[in-house]
């Protein structure tokens, strides 16, 4: 947090509280609005795995965590909007011989979405 404040995003401290009650999950933005950034505090086992395998990445002079593409497509899993759908089947490509398998199939397996994935894996 103390280095996202550092490169002025902005941070909606009383929106953020009201999130945080209801979800685990909330935003920031730096101040062109441009970048928007999505925060959550783990809370499932899931949300601690997917905490655990962070991936730290260097932007500008900032070093942050990222979601793992397995994580990400679990998520999306979950939700199974529309949009998800479509950013599920671009990640497949994009890591098309990177995903680590068998965390994808043991958790899909656990959330009851193997089959979902098995079918958004052929299309």
């Amino acid at each position: 947090m103390r280095e996202l404040a550092k490169n002025k995003f902005i941070f909606r401290k009383k929106e953020i509280k009201t999130l945080v009650k209801l979800s685990n999950r909330f935003a920031v933005a730096d101040p062109s609005d441009t970048y928007r950034i999505d925060l959550w505090i783990p809370k499932t086992d899931l949300e601690k795995k997917a905490f655990e395998r962070k991936l730290k990445r260097k932007i500008n002079s900032m070093t942050i965590n990222l979601i793992s593409p397995e994580d990400l497509i679990l998520f999306k899993l979950l939700t199974d909007r529309p949009q998800d759908i479509i950013d599920i089947k671009s990640i497949l490509a994009r890591q098309k011989g990177k995903l680590d398998e068998q965390y994808l199939k043991f958790w899909s397996m656990a959330l009851d979405k193997h089959k979902k994935l098995k079918k958004l894996e052929k299309e």
